[in-house]
């Protein structure tokens, strides 16, 4: 049993090495987390609303949020690089996986 068990995740990651070398072959890394249904755009303000994320209960809970909140423009500018750089290269989403609510998103959250 521990022999099928350890052959079955080693094929397992052999699977998810040979998965992040075509993504590298590939450009995979220029396609930035946004999607339709969720993605930066749209889980990012879910967690500033999120009680776990934002626990205020004691004074120095407030520093935690702040440097969160403080983190969050650079966290935004480093995805619009990865976007432009992959128009550069060409490597992109279809439009028509996206759909237009992206738009929507990514003007309400930033």
């Amino acid at each position: 049993m521990l022999f099928r068990i350890q052959t079955y995740n080693t094929e397992l990651l052999r699977r998810q090495c040979s998965d992040l070398i075509e993504g590298i072959r590939l450009s995979g890394h220029l396609l930035a987390p946004i999607a339709f249904l969720g993605g930066r755009q749209s889980r990012l303000p879910g967690r500033f609303s999120s009680p776990s994320f934002f626990r205020l209960e004691h004074k120095s809970d407030f520093s935690v949020v702040l440097l969160r909140l403080s983190k969050v423009p650079k966290a935004l500018k480093d995805l619009e690089d990865l976007l432009r750089e992959g128009v550069k290269q060409g490597v992109t989403y279809a439009k028509e996986s996206l759909g237009e609510r992206i738009e929507k998103q990514v003007g309400e959250c930033c």
